[in-house]
Order: C-alpha cells, then sequence, then structure tokens
C-alpha cells in the first residue's frame, strides 16, 4: 500500500480527485469537527487553522471539503478507537473486508 494525504490537492482539482480514484483505493478518513479540533489544537504549523476560532474554521473547512472527499472515496472510514493503534487494526480490518466484496 501507498498511504498519503491529499486533502489539499484533493480539494483544489476535481481531476486530480478522479485520477485518485481510477487508480487506486481511496479511503477517507473521516472525523467531526471536534475530533480534528481535539488533534490540531496545540498545532501552530497549520495556516489556515491560525484563527480567532479555530473549531469554527474546522467547522467551514470541513463542509466545504467533506462532499469531495467522499465522493472521491472508495471506502470511508470513522474511528470509533482512541489510540492511533487500535484505529490501524480496525481500517485494516475493514480494508481486508473491502477487498472480499465483489
Amino acid at each position: 500500500y501507498l498511504i498519503f494525504s491529499s486533502h489539499n490537492f484533493l480539494c483544489a482539482n476535481r481531476a486530480y480527485a478522479a485520477l485518485l480514484r481510477e487508480r487506486g483505493l481511496v479511503v477517507y478518513l473521516a472525523a467531526s469537527p471536534q475530533q480534528l479540533y481535539e488533534r490540531t489544537r496545540h498545532d501552530t504549523h497549520r495556516p489556515l487553522l491560525q484563527t480567532g476560532d479555530r473549531k469554527a474554521t474546522l467547522a467551514r473547512i470541513l463542509s466545504e471539503r467533506e462532499p469531495l472527499y467522499r465522493e472521491t472515496a472508495h471506502l470511508i472510514f470513522r474511528s470509533q478507537q482512541h489510540s492511533a493503534q487500535a484505529a490501524a487494526e480496525e481500517l485494516r480490518e475493514h480494508l481486508r473486508l473491502h477487498q472480499r466484496a465483489p
């Protein structure tokens, strides 16, 4: 597998999204605005989030981008796990089941 984050490229170019979908298996790692806030609240390296109201900014960005994320994805994965290790194991099982599907 090749795994990478393409959110900035994807939202800027629908043709790129179509190419990703055509050439590989696209998994959208879905998260709520609150989950995104918890993950990024101390991050100072994301220019789009350097605003007075990070939660509102995340909600706005997600509402703008999520339709294309969902349209592009073959599989939408929303982990309920709290640890990265548990989430990775859960995703691995989803991928295994997805590969078995006709």
